[in-house]
């Protein structure tokens, strides 16, 4: 049965607590208990390893996929509006507005108004939308903070995001 790291952490600390409590003498038990311990730790540091390159490795594959997805949905699209270009000429040959198959109709829809810009410069300011996006420039903060000046409104303290580094053993 494999122990979670937590539990593995916590026999750890029982054993030398017991240690400890035996005036720091190391019993022949004592030390079968922090072999074992020791070994169940190594075992389980290989499998957190294994288990994020795992994660890793897929994060990359859906990475990839998405692309190819997307590459994928942009050819579709693209094959849509030439067949719906096609049919729509083909109807236009027949003089058909509408098509009734046996179960399914195909019709077309009236020609909507759309704009089209033909020099944006000259559009009057009145119809430009402007989009202003404001952040805070948190890494040049940190620089000036790190050289010891204040800056109003920020401080710097140590992250609580775990910050953990999973590899090859050197």
């Amino acid at each position: 049965m494999s122990l979670s790291l937590y539990k593995i952490s916590e026999e750890l600390r029982l054993t030398l607590e017991r240690v400890f409590d035996n005036d720091g003498e190391v019993s022949e038990d004592l030390e079968q208990d922090l072999a074992r311990v020791e070994t169940m730790l190594i075992e389980k540091t290989d499998n957190i390893v294994e288990w994020v390159e795992y994660q890793s490795d897929l994060l990359k594959l859906i990475t990839e996929k998405k692309k190819q997805l997307d590459e994928l949905k942009k050819k579709i699209d693209s094959r849509m509006d030439s067949f719906n270009f096609y049919v729509e000429s083909c109807m236009g040959r027949l003089e058909k507005k509408a098509l009734t198959g046996s179960t399914r109709t195909i019709k077309i829809r009236a020609k909507t108004d759309v704009v089209n810009i033909i020099n944006e410069k000259e559009i009057p300011l009145e119809f430009i939308k402007t989009k202003t996006e404001t952040s805070v420039d948190k890494a040049e903060i940190k620089k000036v903070l790190k050289m010891g000046a204040d800056v109003p409104g920020a401080e710097l303290v140590k992250s609580t995001k775990p910050s953990v580094a999973y590899g090859w053993r050197s």
